[in-house]
């Protein structure tokens, strides 16, 4: 399965725009990853009925920091701050935004809220490109994740590697990327560019559903089989 994307006139000069993604946040982005993987997470109350899972202390999220990059308390709190300040990890309950590294301060990373939308891997604060050089850059790099994770076992046959898409840097590249839909404009768009720019997105949300839900799937065929070793 390949994606085709739709160029338009204009998509040349938009080139020359370059990337506007500050390489700090790529870096914070890559450690949040990094943490996310590795910090030890639990079941939290959220008032009287709701209970939350993925949540992390303040104390566990400040320790596991300074173990995984080796660094002082100093830089530890700081980075800490910065990934509240970024709003990649929120608290559980309230609205501070001062960083506690307690174990009595409860914090979830961005991603794993219930319900957001596909684009909302992280709250984008950089200044967006135009929107055709970002929808472009979306369908090149969703066919550099089907490369990836799609083989085919026999003539004909394609097949979806999930472990392979788990553990895929790409995958995770394009989602960040697709975050930068949240600041596009399409005011003064032309009317060919906003049907290009939509091609180009439907394609990219289709095959992005189609590999979330199978990433679901599997998630909820573990847990069965977690459940009926239970039972």
């Amino acid at each position: 399965m390949r994606i085709i994307f739709r160029k338009t006139a204009r998509t040349k000069d938009q080139e020359d725009h370059g990337n506007t993604f500050p390489l700090s946040m790529e870096r914070i982005d890559e450690y949040a990853s990094d943490l996310r993987k590795t910090i030890k997470t639990r079941v939290v109350k959220a008032g009287v009925f709701k209970k939350l899972p993925h949540a992390f202390s303040g104390q566990d999220l400040f320790e596991c920091v300074k173990t995984n990059f080796g660094i002082g308390d100093p830089e530890a709190q700081m980075m800490c701050h910065k990934l509240l300040k970024e709003e990649i990890i929120y608290p559980v309950t309230g609205q501070s935004s001062t960083f506690s590294q307690d174990s009595e301060h409860f914090y979830r990373f961005h991603v794993d809220r219930e319900g957001i939308a596909a684009n909302m891997y992280r709250i984008y604060k950089g200044q967006a490109r135009p929107a055709i050089q970002v929808s472009i850059d979306l369908v090149l790099k969703m066919n550099e994740v089907l490369k990836e994770v799609i083989y085919s076992p026999g003539p004909g046959e394609k097949k979806l590697n999930i472990e392979k898409l788990k553990e895929s840097k790409k995958y995770e590249e394009y989602q960040k990327a697709a975050c930068e839909l949240q600041a596009v404009q399409l005011i003064g768009l032309y009317k060919d560019e906003i049907v290009s720019f939509f091609l180009n997105l439907y394609q990219v949300m289709y095959v992005h559903k189609k590999l979330d839900e199978n990433l679901f799937k599997q998630e909820k065929s573990i847990l069965r089989k977690l459940k009926n070793l239970i039972m």
